[in-house]
């Protein structure tokens, strides 16, 4: 009876484990051939976008430095910062906080290296840096405007009557 009571216990536990790791979350990393379109000019970098887990990734240094700002990384600690004028960004790969001018932000998605570039999420870097993000889901094409172009852009506006 003990071997009997022995042998439940060690089934339902081994079912339980077998359950929880069914559980885990499962991670989809899709690429996509999304268009990045930076103040109007549609841009090509050697990685493409990619979905993550519902989230776009972008690659870091060619859309930043497109954008105007400078980016620096640090191999020894994997930190990454984007300088854009007077904001910055400081991100660690496969960290989920960030700092923005210096103050502690949680991320939904951790910075990644995949296929040998660094893919930082979307929204939260650029928004981050003063920019805005549109997608266009129609069309499948992410556009980001830097404030500097915002900016011409609104001179502009107010010089049409």
């Amino acid at each position: 009876m003990k071997k009997l009571g022995f042998s439940i216990s060690a089934l339902l536990l081994l079912s339980s484990l077998g359950n929880s790791a069914s559980a885990a979350p499962t991670v989809t990393i899709q690429k996509t051939n999304y268009p990045i379109i930076i103040n109007d000019v549609e841009r090509h970098y050697e990685q493409s976008p990619v979905s993550y887990n519902d989230f776009t990734l972008i690659p870091l240094r060619g859309v930043f430095e497109d954008v105007g700002a400078d980016v620096k990384y640090d191999s020894a600690t994997k930190k990454i910062t984007v300088v854009n004028g007077s904001n910055s960004v400081t991100i660690t790969i496969g960290s989920n906080t960030a700092f923005v001018n210096g103050k502690p932000i949680s991320l939904e998605i951790t910075p990644q290296v995949i296929d040998g570039s660094t893919m930082v999420p979307l929204r939260f870097v650029t928004e981050s840096l003063g920019s805005s993000v549109e997608w266009d889901a129609k069309n499948k094409t992410i556009s980001i405007r830097t404030e500097k172009a915002q900016e011409v852009i609104d001179l502009t506006d107010s010089n049409v009557s």
